[in-house]
């Protein structure tokens, strides 16, 4: 992948403040994109060394609001979230709220959690399959679109995702994924794990 500059430093300050990226990850790819009608930043970190760089590997990636200056998603797909335990549903919970009182003020106490239960996303590091889990903290906003926080390990914000629209007469989101590697790959044509 490609960064393309100039990009809005001022919308990847607001997604590394409430989400530090380690020093050893390295912005790989920064665009304009479009979500659910609007203008955003899309930004992606990929370890510095190059190791497990591609689509499918380890990541951290943002989605910041252009002209709101928000947070609208992020996850970090990082191979050390697949040891340890993940919270219980209570902890989760918690957490969730925390994190969207930090990240999404407008949401916090405006969310109906409509469940928790353990979420599996899978990444290939080291040339292996690596299943990483947490709690996913799915809700709903009074708007009708969703939200959600998936908590890992050591109590870490693996996901955040808000303002998700989906089409139930289709039963599929609508929303645009730009967290997901799947999607992505499925957009720009490129072969993960390549």
């Amino acid at each position: 992948m490609t960064q393309q500059l100039p990009y809005d430093i001022g919308a990847l300050e607001i997604a590394t403040t409430l989400v530090p990226v380690p020093s050893y990850y390295t912005l790989v790819d920064a665009h304009r994109v479009t979500r659910n009608e609007r203008s955003v930043w899309r930004f992606r970190h990929a370890r510095s060394d190059g190791s497990n760089a591609v689509l499918g590997g380890e990541h951290i990636s943002f989605v910041v609001d252009e002209k709101r200056s928000c947070l609208l998603g992020m996850t970090r797909m990082e191979k050390r979230f697949a040891e340890g335990d993940i919270p219980d549903r209570e902890k989760a919970r918690t957490v969730a709220e925390e994190f969207v009182a930090d990240a999404a003020a407008d949401l916090h106490g405006g969310l109906d959690v409509l469940w928790i239960e353990p979420h599996d996303e899978t990444i290939t590091a080291d040339g292996c399959d690596v299943v990483i889990t947490g709690m996913k903290v799915k809700c709903r906003d009074q708007s009708g679109t969703y939200a959600w926080v998936i908590v890992g390990p050591c109590n870490e914000v693996i996901t955040f995702e808000r303002d998700v629209i989906w089409n139930d007469d289709m039963s599929r989101r609508e929303t645009e994924q730009w967290l997901h590697d799947d999607w992505l790959a499925e957009q720009t044509g490129a072969a993960k794990f390549e």
